[in-house]
């Protein structure tokens, strides 16, 4: 997208993140916003104690998920929304015992163990040891940044990004191969640990939202399909944003999801609990077609190609026919394949 004078791409995520988080169905819960608690309950000396009942109350939502000890004491209470928890285990002849206040992070498994002191289920024992800190159930290394770093730490350009310095072993590659243009988009490569700078994904609820080059988040003039929805929602809501180029785009953000090869992975997760018309229900609010009116003095080239195996042309097409039957102007270009190489000004770029 083409901010007259300045010439400068800009591209306004947080609005974006607020609507992805408020219209979110908590069945919807995908990778990169879950995390398990897990552990073994046992009595005072030691034995496991099977068919214990564990209940874990996220503080912030009141949502309570439960499980059962197996023979071997253990228990796992997986998929759950990050946040702040009070998990407790009972069990008849035993009292309750209640570890509050463990936070659990993206990704994270928490191991929680019970020891049940003898007595009435009606007695409760508050435990306020720390869970530990070292992950001991996998060997998959991560990091957590917290939300005071994210409010307090100075960003350049403020590019949320930029924050996956802080972890362990990240840089920035300056390889032949890291060029930055218009294509391929102004974000940065990363090399985590000395590793190749690709291979690597921007998640928002469990869906890859890189552009088309695998580079940042929808910073490329033509980006992925779902980066180009929130590209358009970017310039309705930007008065400085005069002209934009959309690639692979349908009026509906859940038609794209449903749809589209490269989110085969969540259509799969969400089969037998919602349906496409709910989907598109849940997100009418980031989608396309409800922010077209705003966008009648943006100059607007649409890209699609002909023949494009990763995202149906009739989803494109129907958002060619809406861009015309209201008036809005625009351009189309029908390209042959899925390799894009325009030069239209203003959409001018260089294929890196």
């Amino acid at each position: 997208m083409l901010v007259p004078l300045a010439h400068r791409f800009v591209l306004s995520l947080a609005l974006i993140a607020a609507l992805l988080m408020g219209v979110a169905d908590s069945r919807l819960a995908a990778q990169g916003s879950i995390g398990s608690i897990l552990g073994t309950v046992t009595d005072s000396t030691g034995s496991v104690v099977p068919g214990a009942t564990v209940i874990a109350r996220n503080t912030g939502t009141g949502a309570v998920q439960t499980t059962v000890s197996d023979s071997a004491g253990r228990y796992t209470i997986p998929a759950l929304p990050v946040g702040d928890y009070d998990v407790q285990a009972e069990l008849q002849g035993f009292q309750t015992v209640i570890r509050p206040r463990l936070r659990l992070s993206v990704g994270a498994d928490v191991v929680v163990d019970f020891r049940l002191p003898v007595g009435e289920i009606a007695e409760a024992l508050t435990v306020t040891a720390a869970a530990p800190l070292v992950n001991t159930t996998s060997s998959a290394l991560g990091t957590v940044i917290d939300p005071t770093q994210i409010r307090e730490l100075p960003l350049n350009g403020r590019n949320f990004e930029e924050l996956v310095l802080l972890a362990p072993g990240v840089n920035v590659s300056r390889g032949s191969g890291a060029v930055r243009n218009a294509f391929t988009g102004k974000q940065e490569y990363w090399t985590v640990s000395g590793s190749r700078p690709n291979g690597q994904e921007i998640l928002m609820d469990g869906t890859n939202i890189q552009t088309y080059q695998n580079r940042g988040t929808g910073t490329g003039i033509l980006g992925t399909s779902l980066g180009s929805c929130l590209s358009l929602l970017t310039a309705a809501h930007e008065p400085l944003i005069r002209a934009q180029a959309l690639n692979h785009i349908s009026p509906m953000f859940a038609d794209v999801v449903w749809r589209g090869l490269s989110t085969a992975h969540v259509r799969t997760g969400l089969n037998g609990h919602l349906t496409l018309d709910r989907l598109r229900a849940l997100w009418m609010p980031i989608s396309p077609q409800s922010y077209l009116d705003r966008i009648h003095d943006t100059k607007t080239l649409l890209v699609y190609a002909k023949y494009d195996l990763t995202f149906p042309v009739d989803l494109s097409r129907a958002l060619v026919n809406e861009f015309a039957r209201r008036g809005l102007d625009h351009q189309v270009v029908a390209l042959p394949c899925g390799h894009y190489s325009t030069g239209m000004t203003p959409f001018k770029f260089v294929d890196g």
